[in-house]
């Protein structure tokens, strides 16, 4: 009798030791950002974007302004990388210093007053 319960606790260990390495697998990072989601939270209108690679190419810039409340998402090639340098400026002539961002950790470039 205590063999049976024995066998069947180590295969529920089992079970649940694969369950959790497949799962931590499917946690991974991806190696490449895809898209960035830009969302002006400011009171005034987002007149510039500039969103730069590792490799200094720009991958994404702002066409016309984007008002306040409003969001615009930004597709990105493949192969940039996570880590992007995001640089902005508003109406009220603030300036948003160049900042680095991981987009794929967390593809939300959020501006905020």
């Amino acid at each position: 009798m205590r063999s049976k319960v024995l066998m069947a606790a180590l295969a529920g260990c089992s079970v649940l030791a694969a369950g959790s390495a497949m799962a931590q697998g499917s946690r991974a990072a991806p190696k490449n950002a895809s898209e960035a989601l830009v969302v002006n939270g400011r009171s005034v209108a987002l007149t510039g974007l500039e969103i730069t690679s590792a490799k200094g190419e720009k991958v994404g810039t702002l066409k016309k302004a984007l008002e306040p409340g409003k969001r615009q998402s930004f597709k990105i090639r493949p192969r940039n990388g996570c880590v992007f340098t995001i640089s902005a400026s508003f109406a009220d002539e603030a300036e948003f210093e160049p900042t680095e961002q991981d987009l794929c950790m967390d593809k939300t470039i959020r501006f905020v007053d």
